[in-house]
């Protein structure tokens, strides 16, 4: 159990800040509920107003579209053909289906959709007969809803009835139709929708004291928060609740998981100082030591075993900021644990772990066979470690330098420096390997090569750099500053634009093949081991400069890009120039 399998865990709680700290939870649950619910209610009641405003919004339309036809009638004396706009209305509201003139006598002007959905007189004769009686007896526009028409749609219709003279019924011309598609209507206005929707609805009219249901999704009460209003002279009413009812459950969780968290976090306070100390002496992303916890760790080892034998070790990844800049952080991350993994493997767990920063360790290793803990450094450093990225492995190298306690000393902090000498040393001479500290490792020794970097090194040379793939195109990676110039581009943005970002575009036209033939023939020589070619060639500038140029390349084998070809190349006729000038300079 770790840390708290030494003791009791019992022993890391207060009962009664226990006790105190869940009835406190369980209060603030109580009040969260209350609140929750009072706050659901209302959202829920001004849900339902809204969405039936939209919905006398579109019903609205309707009985305008109605009365504007019916007045048209009326001015006309009772002709249809004086009427325009009719297909109008149709494409301005999408959920009408059906719009048709039914005179008493006479043939019906009928607009309609792309669906076939019957005439208007059939209509009058079926489903809206006892709808076309009252709307005549009664002279007022009547609204019908959830007509079955077909297997697909559910739809709703307004019926107008028209007089020529008010209040005559002698003078009865006939009905205005408008048939639309209810399903459409509930859905545009929010009150119903797909089966993802999170609330439980009841859609009802109530007509001359008798309740109908027109849409509902699970269960609600009379208590439940609704919204009401008169449509078509009766009164519709939307009553809505939440999915699983005014119990938020995923509040209430969090709530009381928070507060019995923050119980077990200030019972355990008075232990911290224990814990906090473990945790202030770790690595995070390894979970070894830091430098802090690794020094006291060395210091207690050292106070029962001043006499023992141990290997103090500096070591690091080999390329590291490679496989940062090429694969990323994370796979920098994982190389850093798959590092430590193997050091806990080979070494074991009697070694202490220490993490400096970056890439770089210290290991203190206790033994008893010197040529033990030397075959184990040599299969550390000459076997890769594996990380794998994207689907495929990635090896990488690490090297290390050693010195020995207590025979190249006793103070802990001196062993790292030495040690430390003594891995720049193998850095110096191929790395993925391990040398053990000396008299001739001095401490500034060779320190120098490690001021430069690649950018610094790359921008000074005093020749163009390229960098490429070693396939048909051979792909450009890299181009110095040098380079840039001598193809007169104004950034390596411009270069890569000029090139397409291959070796072979910059070739003066109809070079291709020889120099290909040639750089290909150097190559295959027998005594050429190190794969160099040395070629005169001529390019083209961005500008349109014809350049002959000299180069030097070397193909190598990278363990992050494979074979690569790397070049260096000048301005040839440049060159014969200073040696010119050189030449007769020294004449004189």
């Amino acid at each position: 159990m770790g840390i708290l399998g030494k003791r009791r865990v019992i022993d890391y709680f207060s009962i009664p800040i226990v006790i105190c700290g869940l009835f406190l939870t369980f209060l603030v649950d109580f009040v969260l509920y209350q609140e929750d619910s009072r706050i659901g209610r209302e959202v829920f009641t001004t849900t339902a107003f809204h969405r039936m405003n939209n919905l006398y919004e579109y019903v609205y339309r309707y009985e305008t579209a109605a009365q504007i036809i019916d007045s048209s009638i009326r001015e006309s004396g009772g002709r249809m053909d004086g009427i325009k706009g009719l297909p109008r209305l149709l494409e301005i509201n999408r959920s009408f289906r059906l719009m048709e003139l039914i005179p008493e006598d006479g043939e019906p002007l009928s607009y309609k959709s792309d669906r076939w959905l019957g005439t208007g007189r059939s209509l009058l004769e079926g489903p809206l007969k006892e709808a076309a009686e009252r709307a005549r007896t009664s002279g007022k526009m009547v609204l019908a809803d959830s007509l079955q028409l077909d297997h697909e749609r559910t739809y709703m219709a307004v019926l107008q009835p028209v007089f020529l003279a008010e209040g005559k019924s002698s003078n009865f011309w006939g009905y205005v139709l408008i048939l639309g598609n209810q399903d459409y209507v509930l859905n545009a206005v929010g009150i119903t929708g797909d089966d993802r929707i999170k609330e439980n609805y009841r859609l009802t009219r109530n007509e001359g004291g008798t309740e109908r249901v027109l849409a509902e999704n699970g269960r609600v009460s009379v208590e439940d928060p609704s919204a009401s209003l008169l449509l078509g002279g009766d009164r519709w009413t939307l009553t809505m609740r939440p999915y699983r009812g005014w119990f938020n459950r995923q509040t209430i969780f969090f709530a009381t998981l928070c507060g019995v968290m923050g119980t077990l976090f200030i019972s355990f306070v008075w232990q911290k100082n224990r814990t906090l100390k473990a945790i202030g002496g770790t690595d995070s992303l390894t979970k070894v030591y830091n430098r802090k916890g690794g020094d006291e760790a060395v210091s207690r080892y050292l106070k029962e075993h001043s006499e023992g034998q141990a290997m103090v070790m500096a070591l690091d990844i080999d390329n590291f900021k490679l496989i940062n800049d090429v694969y990323g952080h994370g796979a920098g991350d994982e190389a850093l644990k798959t590092l430590t993994v193997d050091m806990r493997r080979i070494f074991g767990r009697e070694t202490i772990i220490t993490r400096n920063g970056g890439d770089e360790f210290i290991l203190f290793h206790p033994f008893k066979n010197r040529e033990d803990i030397e075959k184990k450094m040599t299969h550390f450093t000459e076997r890769p470690h594996i990380i794998h990225v994207d689907g495929r492995d990635v090896p990488f190298h690490s090297s290390m330098g050693c010195a020995e306690y207590p025979l190249q000393g006793r103070e802990y902090g001196k062993l790292c420096v030495r040690a430390d000498f003594a891995l720049y040393a193998v850095k110096l001479n191929g790395k993925a390997g391990w040398r053990r500290f000396d008299d001739t490792l001095g401490e500034n020794k060779h320190r120098t090569q490690f001021g430069f970097n690649l950018s610094e090194v790359a921008g000074s040379m005093p020749g163009g750099m390229l960098v490429c793939k070693a396939t048909e195109d051979q792909e450009i990676l890299f181009a110095n500053q040098a380079m840039i110039d001598l193809l007169e581009c104004d950034s390596f943005e411009d270069f890569m634009h000029y090139t397409g970002g291959t070796f072979f575009s910059i070739l003066y036209p109809g070079e291709e093949e020889m120099l290909k033939k040639e750089f290909h023939r150097q190559l295959d020589e027998k005594d050429n081991k190190d794969h160099t070619d040395f070629l005169t060639f001529r390019i083209v500038t961005k500008k349109g400069r014809v350049v002959t140029v000299e180069d030097m390349g070397r193909k190598k084998d990278n363990p992050f890009y494979g074979e690569l070809y790397y070049i260096f190349m000048y301005d040839k006729e440049e060159r014969e120039k200073r040696q010119g000038l050189q030449t007769i300079e020294d004449r004189r």
